[in-house]
């Protein structure tokens, strides 16, 4: 019985000119001692996730509003506590961030480990590896691929990049942008949108930014977002004050199933200002009002950063909003037909 071959992955162009014994010597003699680009969390360079995360900690302590405790009180009434102050002024609250170890950082990026030159990866390292974990090979081919990380790679290589990038989020403020800047790019490109990861890592962004006017833009855009994390991100729009835009409802009505058809602009507008009419409030804020405490607590975020502990609010307004969506689906469709109708009897 023929054995069954290991699945490889080959470095196209490879030529071996180049003996390098460490991640240092590869810095040196084959990226030429360009500098790693901050968005790569170094042993020796940079903080650890632990650290990182005390210092936004300490940083949140002066900017936190005094109706969201983060560290002083029990998490159950920290929770009641955010979740009332988001009933009654509709604010976005910061995340509560916590490490669950305070040892090695095993996201960060040991250069002083053993690489070993192979243009075939014949074993692909498992998911949620650190580099640290991974064999001299497996951290060659990381290596090489953080030149160009839009390649297909190992999930394992794709997951430790996002958690440098998650770290670096909660980092200064310089880490913080360039960070940002890399996960948006990232979320444009086919061979990271099947990674849940990253779209989890969007959207905590734009909790940690609160740019509504950014996130309905990107929205706008059509990102192919799970449907299920649609709905945190029209929460979250909610948070920020953003109003439900024509074009991101057009998108809904599309995504969600709702109507085949795109239905025209100006009959979305005029349905949307009646309900805000009969509403008094604009919807997305209005929904959110009527959520519950439990809706509105902070709740477990799951990270890219296996260390990194997160409790955000994150309401969900899916499920508040179809009904409304199905509603104007009925209301509009006679107005269609009707008006298909009349265009019809005038060509008669």
């Amino acid at each position: 019985m023929a054995r069954k071959r290991a699945k490889t992955q080959e470095i196209a162009g490879y030529s071996n000119t180049k003996q390098v014994r460490t991640g240092e010597a590869y810095g040196r003699h084959v990226r030429g001692g360009l500098e790693w680009p901050e968005t790569l969390r170094l042993v020796g360079r940079d903080a650890t996730v632990a650290t990182v995360v005390q210092r936004w900690q300490e940083s949140q302590k002066s900017s936190v509003p005094v109706a969201l405790p983060l560290s002083d009180e029990p998490s159950g009434a920290q929770d009641s506590a955010t979740a009332a102050a988001v009933a009654d002024n509709l604010v976005l609250a910061p995340p509560a961030v916590t490490v669950s170890s305070t040892e090695e950082d095993y996201a960060q990026i040991d250069l002083a480990l053993a690489i070993q030159e192979s243009p075939i990866l014949s074993e692909e390292p498992a998911p949620g590896t650190g580099y640290g974990a991974f064999t001299p090979t497996q951290r060659f081919h990381f290596l090489h691929w953080l030149d160009n990380v839009t390649l297909t790679v190992p999930t394992a290589f794709r997951q430790l990049y996002l958690a440098n990038l998650e770290c670096n989020l909660f980092d200064n403020p310089a880490r913080q942008r360039a960070a940002w800047q890399e996960i948006l790019r990232l979320s444009a490109v086919p061979t990271w949108q099947t990674e849940e990861l990253l779209w989890r890592l969007v959207l905590l962004g734009f909790h940690l930014t609160g740019d509504g006017p950014v996130l309905n833009a990107w929205l706008c855009q059509a990102p192919p977002l799970p449907p299920s994390y649609l709905g945190l991100a029209l929460g979250q729009l909610a948070l920020v004050g953003e109003p439900l835009s024509i074009d991101l409802l057009s998108l809904l009505l599309q995504k969600w199933q709702v109507t085949t058809p795109q239905v025209e602009r100006a009959l979305l507008q005029l349905r949307l200002a009646y309900l805000s009419s009969t509403l008094g409030a604009e919807p997305l804020r209005y929904l959110l009002r009527q959520l519950d405490e439990h809706s509105l607590s902070p709740k477990p975020w799951r990270t890219a950063h296996r260390n990194l502990r997160l409790r955000i609010v994150q309401p969900d307004l899916r499920q508040p909003l179809l009904p409304f969506l199905r509603e104007w689906a009925t209301l509009t469709q006679p107005a269609q037909d009707s008006s298909a109708g009349a265009v019809d009897e005038a060509e008669a």
